[in-house]
């Protein structure tokens, strides 16, 4: 429903891009739920984001309570509203916490917008490019990685899951 928050746990699967849309589709924040933090952090987090509902790959589905499977017959999810406006935010991201606590950010999609277009014009991206969206879909910078290409018309290449991690040597 506009203006509630959606929490997935999915690690950096395909299906996380089409979630963001959803989402912004229906005028819900999606917060995307980091799979890497302890069990006491990720229960922090998912306290403190307060999501309406919170969606879960199979492996993470134990981690959460009340989570709907991702790998569940999409009808069994039913979701209302629809609509946004540019001040409604399109997700929430937590801080990484290395001065204390983390600290949870609303990013509007005014804010994505503004980013996206600028990475296109910055970029010179067109429908020809291809891009490597390897970031980790909980830190900010991956969001303009995925939706300026789409938005100019050319594919995202979506990196091996834990591809986003650092190099081995």
């Amino acid at each position: 429903v506009a203006g509630d928050r959606v929490a997935v746990l999915d690690g950096n699967r395909g299906e996380t891009f089409a979630l963001l849309f959803a989402c912004a589709k229906l005028g819900a924040a999606l917060f995307q739920a980091n799979w890497g933090l302890s069990q006491a952090e990720l229960d922090w987090q998912i306290g403190h984001s307060t999501p309406k509902v919170i969606l879960a790959d199979p492996a993470n589905l134990d981690r959460v309570r009340r989570a709907v499977s991702l790998d569940e017959d999409p009808g069994s999810v039913r979701v209302s509203g629809g609509g946004w406006s540019a001040e409604q935010p399109w997700q929430l991201m937590y801080t990484s916490g290395s001065t204390g606590k983390p600290k949870g950010a609303m990013i509007p999609h005014r804010g994505i917008c503004n980013r996206v277009l600028w990475m296109i014009d910055h970029l010179h991206l067109t429908p020809t490019d291809r891009l490597l969206q390897k970031t980790a879909t909980t830190f900010d910078a991956s969001v303009w990685k995925f939706l300026a290409p789409l938005v100019v018309g050319a594919p995202v290449i979506l990196a091996r899951p834990g591809g986003e991690q650092v190099p081995r040597p």
